[in-house]
């Protein structure tokens, strides 16, 4: 199966887009050599490393996503891409072109990837399966900020699971787009979740952040996969949008 190549995809200074990808609409993820002959020696070797084929074919999905993603962008083969990562572990292109300016994140769950892209502005990404069971409960009253426990305690027990995944992929989001990862201790700052309006960020002295200049969203697709975005904004609101790939559904 080869991977589809199309013209440029369009990219303004002042949007965000959000690609999803389900593992389940792929087939057999074993018999894509196609798949396979985009990575790296490296990205091959770290691929054979893993125990278990649901996180090999994690991480083939999302390496031939971002590959070819960066190729729809900005032209170029999928192949030739390079890679650094930063101390706390955020991938970027090494040895860009001249004329690349994006600024991208990938995260992935079970049975789904997603991958942010934006054009000269901080992003990041995190998604999760809202089936799945989170950790237990005790646990994040040690990670969490106090008002987010708070209103965790507050909420019924049937509710609590959600809201656990909306406070739990925001914080991700946050964190990626920083590039500081969990370097940064997640009850230093707070997610603001009210009904009917955006989320909001704040943070504790400790922390030189701009609040205001943190724009959150977060979506449902497919019924049960949630997608947290936090992008940098410098005056107005970016536009989002959120799409499924699908030039590997071919």
């Amino acid at each position: 199966m080869a991977v589809t190549q199309t013209a440029r995809l369009p990219l303004a200074p002042d949007e965000a887009h959000v690609w999803y990808l389900l593992t389940e609409r792929l087939g057999d993820l074993r018999c894509l050599d196609g798949w396979h002959a985009l990575m790296s020696a490296e990205e091959r070797a770290r691929h054979a490393r893993f125990v278990f084929q649901k996180d090999r074919d994690l991480f083939l999905v999302s390496r031939a996503l971002i590959r070819t993603l960066l190729s729809q962008y900005l032209g170029g083969d999928p192949a030739a891409w390079t890679f650094s990562r930063s101390r706390y572990g955020r991938p970027s292109l090494q040895n860009p072109p001249a004329d690349a300016q994006l600024d991208f994140n990938l995260s992935h769950a079970t049975g789904v990837v997603t991958c942010a892209v934006t054009l000269r502005r901080e992003v990041g990404v995190d998604v999760e399966d809202t089936r799945r069971v989170p950790i237990e409960y005790g646990l994040f009253r040690h990670y969490f900020s106090a008002s987010e426990v708070a209103d965790l305690e507050a909420l019924p027990l049937n509710q609590r699971s959600r809201r656990f995944f909306e406070y739990w992929t925001l914080k991700e989001a946050y964190l990626k787009a920083t590039g500081l990862g969990l370097s940064l201790p997640l009850d230093a700052f707070s997610i603001c979740l009210q009904p009917g309006r955006r989320a909001r960020i704040c943070f504790a002295p400790a922390i030189a952040d701009d609040a205001a200049s943190w724009q959150l969203e977060q979506f449902v697709v497919e019924g049960h996969v949630l997608i947290a975005l936090a992008v940098r904004r410098r005056g107005p609101d970016v536009a989002v949008r959120v799409r499924e790939f699908e030039s590997l559904l071919v």
